[in-house]
């Protein structure tokens, strides 16, 4: 392909929607992370200056060019290839910690075992170990918030929220995942995130092991849905001068997004427009 070609000399790259590939070994090296209200409806086109994306909500949609930072991202599949020292790569081992000393949903076993079951296999994914002895220490907070209280802080990290709740007057409970990943000297977070889920998904009516097991499983497959969507890294370099990998570029609409309210979040788009 010739914009390929352009940006991108060789046979090396190749773009799939939102990512970057490596054609060689079929690695994703770049994640370009869009809004929840967010919809491109043009093709992604790669140009000298980076990959033309349509980005906004409806009735706010522009055309914009993405920076893509190919040098730093060639300067880290370098070291894979070079097998200098990272702090995370695939079979590596990563030690899992969990608080759930708030949690008011259900048995905490019953919620212990499916964020557990459903991290390990979602690391697993990058070719990830879950052991105590791991290199690297994933602590996952686990915190009841209800979304009008979520909408009205301001998190250290953006919290995203999937779906929009129907409003039908009854205040929506759920939960506020928060994810730090840190070397186990626990001086570097090379890697954050969070997310919300409505409490309804943790747990369910009655008692007895057959419903402990719906509850488990209810938790467990809602939780292992919103993870894919996170893009975890599998590379993550001990030279803090050089960038993990995937790389994620976020939209605007992304970053802003913490509770936030995706209504309002239209309504404010709209108002911006009409002011140019």
């Amino acid at each position: 392909n010739h914009q390929k070609s352009i940006l991108f000399p060789g046979p090396v790259f190749g773009v799939h929607r939102s990512l970057l590939i490596e054609r060689d070994g079929g690695k994703i090296i770049w994640y370009f992370r869009q809004g929840l209200d967010e919809h491109n409806e043009t093709g992604r086109i790669l140009t000298p200056a980076g990959l033309i994306v349509s980005t906004g909500i409806v009735g706010s949609r522009k055309l914009c060019v993405l920076p893509v930072p190919i040098a730093k991202i060639r300067q880290s599949l370098d070291a894979i290839r070079d097998q200098a020292a990272f702090l995370v790569k695939p079979g590596n081992k990563v030690k899992l910690t969990l608080d759930l000393k708030d949690n008011p949903y259900g048995k905490a076993e019953n919620v212990k075992f499916s964020i557990e079951k459903a991290f390990t296999e979602r690391l697993s994914d990058e070719g990830l170990e879950v052991s105590d002895d791991g290199l690297t220490i994933l602590a996952i907070d686990c915190k009841p918030m209800s979304l009008k209280v979520l909408s009205q802080i301001k998190p250290s990290l953006p919290i995203r929220v999937s779906g929009v709740p129907k409003d039908n007057g009854v205040p929506r409970e759920g939960v506020v995942f928060r994810m730090k990943w840190k070397d186990n000297e626990g001086k570097r977070t090379f890697f954050e995130e969070g997310f919300y889920l409505e409490s309804y998904m943790f747990a369910g009516q009655g008692e007895g092991k057959e419903q402990d097991e719906k509850d488990r499983m209810n938790v467990y497959h809602r939780l292992k849905l919103s993870l894919q969507a996170i893009p975890f890294p599998d590379f993550v370099p001990a030279e803090q001068s050089m960038v993990s990998l995937p790389f994620v570029t976020d939209s605007e609409l992304t970053v802003t997004e913490t509770a936030a309210d995706p209504v309002k979040a239209k309504i404010d788009a709209k108002k911006k427009k009409m002011k140019r």
